[in-house]
Protein backbone atom coordinates (compact mmCIF):
# COMPACT_ATOMS: atom_id res chain seq x y z
CA UNK A 1 0.00 0.00 0.00
CA UNK A 2 1.49 3.44 -0.87
CA UNK A 3 1.89 6.23 2.05
CA UNK A 4 1.81 9.55 2.01
CA UNK A 5 1.47 12.28 5.31
CA UNK A 6 1.58 16.03 4.83
CA UNK A 7 2.00 17.66 8.57
CA UNK A 8 1.40 21.20 9.42
CA UNK A 9 2.68 22.45 12.76
CA UNK A 10 0.15 24.44 15.69
CA UNK A 11 1.46 27.52 13.92
CA UNK A 12 1.40 26.75 10.20
CA UNK A 13 5.14 26.90 9.67
CA UNK A 14 6.37 24.06 8.52
CA UNK A 15 4.79 21.66 5.89
CA UNK A 16 6.90 17.85 5.88
CA UNK A 17 6.18 15.62 2.88
CA UNK A 18 6.94 11.84 2.43
CA UNK A 19 6.19 10.38 -0.38
CA UNK A 20 7.03 6.16 -1.69
CA UNK A 21 8.81 5.03 -4.47
CA UNK A 22 6.48 4.15 -7.67
CA UNK A 23 4.66 6.68 -6.44
CA UNK A 24 4.57 9.99 -8.89
CA UNK A 25 4.92 13.34 -7.96
CA UNK A 26 3.68 16.37 -9.86
CA UNK A 27 5.07 19.55 -9.96
CA UNK A 28 2.58 22.55 -11.22
CA UNK A 29 3.72 26.25 -11.80
CA UNK A 30 -0.03 28.05 -12.40
CA UNK A 31 -0.91 31.37 -13.40
CA UNK A 32 -4.66 32.11 -13.47
CA UNK A 33 -6.40 34.79 -16.03
CA UNK A 34 -8.13 37.20 -14.33
CA UNK A 35 -11.97 37.03 -13.74
CA UNK A 36 -11.88 32.88 -14.06
CA UNK A 37 -13.26 32.84 -10.13
CA UNK A 38 -16.27 30.78 -11.88
CA UNK A 39 -14.58 28.50 -14.58
CA UNK A 40 -11.64 27.58 -11.36
CA UNK A 41 -14.68 26.00 -9.31
CA UNK A 42 -16.50 23.82 -12.01
CA UNK A 43 -12.76 23.08 -12.87
CA UNK A 44 -12.05 21.92 -9.47
CA UNK A 45 -15.31 20.39 -9.09
CA UNK A 46 -15.47 18.16 -12.04
CA UNK A 47 -11.67 16.90 -12.71
CA UNK A 48 -10.33 16.40 -9.22
CA UNK A 49 -13.35 13.51 -7.65
CA UNK A 50 -12.54 11.70 -11.24
CA UNK A 51 -8.58 12.35 -10.66
CA UNK A 52 -9.29 10.94 -6.79
CA UNK A 53 -11.07 8.03 -8.77
CA UNK A 54 -7.82 7.24 -10.41
CA UNK A 55 -5.32 7.99 -7.39
CA UNK A 56 -4.36 11.44 -7.13
CA UNK A 57 -3.77 13.31 -4.03
CA UNK A 58 -3.20 16.88 -3.67
CA UNK A 59 -0.70 18.66 -1.81
CA UNK A 60 0.09 21.75 0.10
CA UNK A 61 1.60 23.94 -2.69
CA UNK A 62 3.50 27.67 -2.29
CA UNK A 63 2.53 30.99 -3.41
CA UNK A 64 4.94 33.34 -5.78
CA UNK A 65 4.44 36.63 -4.16
CA UNK A 66 7.97 38.59 -5.33
CA UNK A 67 9.35 38.92 -8.20
CA UNK A 68 12.33 36.40 -10.02
CA UNK A 69 16.01 36.53 -8.36
CA UNK A 70 17.15 34.70 -11.96
CA UNK A 71 15.38 34.46 -15.13
CA UNK A 72 12.48 35.50 -17.00
CA UNK A 73 9.65 33.03 -15.35
CA UNK A 74 7.06 34.58 -12.78
CA UNK A 75 3.89 32.09 -12.13
CA UNK A 76 1.68 32.93 -9.47
CA UNK A 77 1.72 29.58 -7.64
CA UNK A 78 3.20 26.52 -7.31
CA UNK A 79 1.32 23.11 -7.27
CA UNK A 80 1.92 19.93 -5.61
CA UNK A 81 0.37 16.39 -5.71
CA UNK A 82 1.11 13.37 -6.36
CA UNK A 83 -0.44 9.51 -8.06
CA UNK A 84 -0.36 6.31 -6.73
CA UNK A 85 1.79 5.08 -9.86
CA UNK A 86 2.15 5.92 -13.39
CA UNK A 87 -0.52 3.67 -14.55
CA UNK A 88 -3.11 5.30 -12.80
CA UNK A 89 -2.11 8.60 -13.97
CA UNK A 90 -2.39 7.56 -17.56
CA UNK A 91 -5.42 5.88 -17.56
CA UNK A 92 -7.04 9.16 -16.05
CA UNK A 93 -5.87 11.17 -18.59
CA UNK A 94 -6.93 8.91 -21.04
CA UNK A 95 -10.28 8.74 -19.61
CA UNK A 96 -10.71 13.08 -19.44
CA UNK A 97 -9.29 13.20 -23.03
CA UNK A 98 -12.15 10.21 -24.11
CA UNK A 99 -14.81 11.86 -22.02
CA UNK A 100 -14.26 15.66 -22.02
CA UNK A 101 -13.10 16.71 -25.47
CA UNK A 102 -12.39 20.00 -24.21
CA UNK A 103 -10.35 19.73 -21.01
CA UNK A 104 -6.75 21.08 -22.45
CA UNK A 105 -9.11 23.90 -23.72
CA UNK A 106 -10.55 24.10 -20.40
CA UNK A 107 -7.11 24.54 -18.74
CA UNK A 108 -6.42 27.04 -21.52
CA UNK A 109 -9.42 29.23 -20.76
CA UNK A 110 -8.18 29.67 -17.10
CA UNK A 111 -4.82 29.95 -16.82
CA UNK A 112 -2.58 31.59 -18.73
CA UNK A 113 0.48 29.62 -17.78
CA UNK A 114 0.31 25.97 -16.94
CA UNK A 115 3.61 24.04 -16.65
CA UNK A 116 3.80 20.40 -15.58
CA UNK A 117 6.71 17.97 -14.64
CA UNK A 118 5.96 14.97 -13.00
CA UNK A 119 8.58 12.19 -11.88
CA UNK A 120 7.97 9.13 -11.16
CA UNK A 121 9.42 8.56 -7.57
CA UNK A 122 12.83 5.96 -7.93
CA UNK A 123 13.21 5.78 -4.14
CA UNK A 124 11.28 7.45 -0.99
CA UNK A 125 11.65 10.90 -0.50
CA UNK A 126 11.15 13.18 2.22
CA UNK A 127 10.70 17.00 3.08
CA UNK A 128 10.16 19.66 4.57
CA UNK A 129 9.57 23.37 4.60
CA UNK A 130 9.61 25.96 6.61
CA UNK A 131 7.73 28.58 5.93
CA UNK A 132 8.70 31.70 8.43
CA UNK A 133 12.51 30.63 6.52
CA UNK A 134 13.90 31.63 3.39
CA UNK A 135 13.14 29.13 0.65
CA UNK A 136 13.76 29.68 -3.10
CA UNK A 137 13.41 27.35 -5.62
CA UNK A 138 15.32 27.28 -8.81
CA UNK A 139 15.30 25.51 -11.96
CA UNK A 140 18.35 24.74 -14.55
CA UNK A 141 18.45 23.40 -17.84
CA UNK A 142 21.64 22.42 -18.93
CA UNK A 143 23.99 23.02 -22.22
CA UNK A 144 26.82 20.67 -21.71
CA UNK A 145 26.00 17.36 -19.40
CA UNK A 146 29.82 17.09 -18.21
CA UNK A 147 30.27 20.86 -17.72
CA UNK A 148 26.57 20.64 -16.04
CA UNK A 149 27.52 18.31 -13.80
CA UNK A 150 30.93 19.88 -12.48
CA UNK A 151 28.61 23.06 -12.06
CA UNK A 152 26.44 21.47 -9.52
CA UNK A 153 28.65 20.53 -8.04
CA UNK A 154 30.26 23.97 -7.12
CA UNK A 155 26.71 25.47 -6.74
CA UNK A 156 25.84 22.93 -3.62
CA UNK A 157 29.14 23.93 -2.34
CA UNK A 158 28.31 27.54 -2.37
CA UNK A 159 25.11 26.54 -1.17
CA UNK A 160 26.87 25.07 2.16
CA UNK A 161 29.01 27.74 2.01
CA UNK A 162 26.68 30.23 3.10
CA UNK A 163 24.50 27.99 5.48
CA UNK A 164 21.54 26.91 2.85
CA UNK A 165 20.07 23.75 3.07
CA UNK A 166 18.97 21.29 -0.46
CA UNK A 167 15.68 20.39 1.11
CA UNK A 168 14.53 18.54 -2.43
CA UNK A 169 16.51 18.04 -5.51
CA UNK A 170 15.06 16.33 -8.93
CA UNK A 171 15.74 15.32 -12.16
CA UNK A 172 14.47 12.96 -15.12
CA UNK A 173 11.20 14.49 -15.11
CA UNK A 174 8.49 14.45 -17.51
CA UNK A 175 6.34 17.28 -19.22
CA UNK A 176 3.27 15.91 -21.26
CA UNK A 177 2.94 17.19 -24.86
CA UNK A 178 1.53 20.71 -24.43
CA UNK A 179 2.85 21.59 -21.43
CA UNK A 180 6.73 21.60 -21.84
CA UNK A 181 8.53 22.74 -18.14
CA UNK A 182 10.83 20.15 -17.74
CA UNK A 183 14.51 21.66 -16.25
CA UNK A 184 17.34 19.14 -16.11
CA UNK A 185 17.49 20.12 -12.28
CA UNK A 186 14.80 21.58 -10.11
CA UNK A 187 15.80 22.25 -6.21
CA UNK A 188 14.32 24.00 -3.47
CA UNK A 189 16.39 25.45 -0.83
CA UNK A 190 16.36 27.35 2.59
CA UNK A 191 18.01 29.65 4.28
CA UNK A 192 17.45 31.20 8.00
CA UNK A 193 17.41 34.52 6.25
CA UNK A 194 17.35 36.90 3.26
CA UNK A 195 21.07 38.28 3.74
CA UNK A 196 22.16 34.46 4.15
CA UNK A 197 20.88 33.84 0.81
CA UNK A 198 21.94 37.37 -0.93
CA UNK A 199 25.56 35.89 0.15
CA UNK A 200 24.79 32.73 -1.88
CA UNK A 201 22.71 35.06 -4.56
CA UNK A 202 25.90 36.90 -4.96
CA UNK A 203 28.46 34.04 -5.30
CA UNK A 204 26.46 32.11 -7.81
CA UNK A 205 25.98 34.93 -10.04
CA UNK A 206 29.74 35.20 -10.24
CA UNK A 207 29.82 31.47 -11.12
CA UNK A 208 30.86 30.26 -14.67
CA UNK A 209 27.36 29.59 -16.45
CA UNK A 210 28.87 28.43 -19.50
CA UNK A 211 27.61 24.71 -19.23
CA UNK A 212 23.77 26.36 -18.69
CA UNK A 213 21.42 27.19 -20.89
CA UNK A 214 18.55 28.61 -19.03
CA UNK A 215 17.47 29.24 -15.18
CA UNK A 216 14.61 30.09 -13.62
CA UNK A 217 14.35 31.48 -9.51
CA UNK A 218 12.17 32.87 -7.21
CA UNK A 219 10.98 32.70 -3.58
CA UNK A 220 8.16 31.02 -2.13
CA UNK A 221 6.29 32.21 0.51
Amino acid sequence: MWVHTLTLSAQSDKLTYHLKKGQVFDLLLLRLKPGVQEKTKNYIQTFIPIGKKFGYHSLKGFPVKESPTQGNYHPQSVILAYWDNLALRNKFLAHVEANYPDFHQKRRNIWSRFDLTYYELKKDISFEVHKKKYTVLTAYWQKDTQGFREFKQAWRKKVRQSKGVVKLELTQGVSPFGYDYNPDYFTITQWESKAAFEQFYRANLKMNHQAVKQVHQFKIF
